[in-house]
């Protein structure tokens, strides 16, 4: 399900981003920042502000301007759709969340608008039913086919709704089981838009002392005017955890329409110490060319002063027999107070 919040947690991790933040933790923050999406780059500045009352109740709102620069080979998906999209976007919006006491009942709402060549909006509400070891939780959203979300793209879903049940019969197992589906904006012009698909999903987690493992499933039914698709995704990890170390290692497998489509191997480590953190990520990926990648990133603290430094190679053999290598270097430096 979707998480309750409805602007993008805008603190400095491991991004591209780059820019300027005042922060006063979920009381009210400021930004100004340059980010990059899959279809554009942003220049962003905003604040939002959130208070909770009562214990029981939250109540949180934004404002955000976000302009994006004119870059040919991005923009060229949707402009055949929407030929008077704006290159700067106002946005605002609120977001709540209530809980009672009584039989574990409790809902959260959201609600935003935006302003490019047009008006968007978009919302949200999800009610829970908590009862002994079971959860279940609601969810009905949706977009006019003007709204443009923070990544500069037009979402696709007119109205979504859905249901989850989490299962937690003792303190290191939990299952999930959940169901949603999405009837589609009708735009003929853009092929990455269906009319309609749905998705059964089950995960189970356990984690007995040290050891931690789990598997999923996932399958995906898309229905257009004249054609059914569908996808799997099967999913197992295990690891070690011991004190804050860890060790984590994880294999997923993709299917369309019955036939393999992605293989995808991922190797985590990590040590944290009282004024060091190390952590690796080594990933392949199998799909219509081989990826492989390894991610080291090292911080050092002392205080509320941090400084990380991170270095990852890159390398990805296409089925022609070419090759291409990637290097990348970032440094940074946080200081809370």
């Amino acid at each position: 399900m979707e998480d309750t919040g409805i602007v993008p947690d805008r603190r400095f991790t491991q991004s591209a981003n780059s820019g300027m933040r005042l922060d006063a933790g979920d009381i009210f923050s400021f930004f100004t920042e340059e980010s990059e999406s899959s279809v554009s780059t942003l220049s962003w500045k905003g604040l939002y502000t959130g208070i909770g009352t009562w214990n029981n109740l939250y109540i949180g709102g934004f404002a955000a301007e976000y302009s994006e620069r004119d870059d040919g080979e991005k923009d060229i998906w949707y402009t055949d759709r929407k030929t008077g999209y704006g290159r700067k976007i106002t946005a605002g919006g609120i977001t709540a969340a209530a809980k009672s006491s009584f039989a574990g009942i409790g809902v959260s709402a959201a609600a935003t608008g935006c302003r490019g060549m047009e008006n968007g909006f978009f919302y949200r509400v999800s009610p829970y039913l908590l009862i002994s070891v079971i959860r279940i939780d609601l969810l009905a959203s949706g977009t006019n086919d003007s709204y443009i979300s923070p990544d500069g793209s037009f979402p696709s879903t007119e109205f979504r709704r859905g249901i989850s049940m989490e299962i937690k019969p003792l303190s290191w197992i939990t299952l999930d089981i959940g169901y949603v589906s999405d009837i589609k904006h009708r735009r003929t012009s853009d092929e990455k838009y269906g009319d309609y698909n749905e998705e059964l999903f089950s995960d189970l987690m356990v984690s007995p002392g040290c050891f931690m493992g789990g598997c999923s499933v996932k399958t995906r039914n898309i229905f257009t005017d004249d054609s059914l698709s569908n996808s799997l995704d099967m999913g197992f990890s295990a690891g070690l955890r011991q004190g804050l170390s860890k060790i984590v290692f994880e294999k997923k497998d993709s299917f369309k329409n019955n036939e393999i489509f992605s293989r995808s191997y991922r190797l985590e480590t990590g040590i944290r110490k009282k004024y060091i953190d190390i952590y690796m990520l080594g990933k392949v990926k199998k799909e219509e060319f081989t990826e492989k990648s390894i991610k080291s990133r090292l911080s050092l603290k002392k205080g509320k002063i941090s400084v990380f430094g991170e270095y990852t190679i890159m390398t990805t053999e296409k089925n022609n027999g070419d090759t291409e290598n990637f290097n990348e270097y970032s440094a940074g430096l946080e200081v809370k107070y």
